[in-house]
């Protein structure tokens, strides 16, 4: 499982380069100590963040890296709850399309009687299903 400490945005304190400096709200321990900074790479999704958003940071994989270091991944840091909101975009688009097939399906057939459910699992987007039919 995947060690993440959330900080706030506090200060944008340099232009951005080829980099974007971030002040935290906390301290994130680094190979070289204890640090309220982060670097990130001048890219999307990195330059939308703005002060005041919160951050997710691996604090185990930052152990591994300098507070000078400049993070590309999201794995490694990300704008909280980034990753969730394009999982729920996906588990929508994919709810929409297994009920477009079962509604195709019911529509099709007037000889049958059909009774369908969907469960989403929140904690992994997995989509579970049930379609049964019987004759009228």
């Amino acid at each position: 499982m995947v060690n993440y400490g959330k900080f706030k945005i506090i200060e944008k304190p340099l232009p951005p380069q080829k980099f974007i400096k971030f002040i935290l709200d906390g301290y994130v321990t680094y190979e070289n100590g204890m640090h309220d900074k982060i670097y990130l790479v001048n890219r999307y999704p990195f330059n939308t963040y703005q002060v005041g958003d919160y951050l997710e940071i691996d604090l185990d994989k930052a152990r591994n890296h300098n507070s000078d270091y400049d993070v590309n991944d999201i794995s490694k840091a990300r704008k909280f709850g980034e990753v969730e909101a394009r999982n729920n975009v996906s588990v929508n688009r994919a709810s929409e399309t297994v009920i477009q097939v079962l509604n195709r399906a019911i529509d099709s057939d007037t000889r049958n009687k059909y009774t369908a459910s969907m469960e989403v699992d929140p904690k992994t987007g997995n989509i579970f299903y049930h379609l049964s039919g019987q004759r009228k």
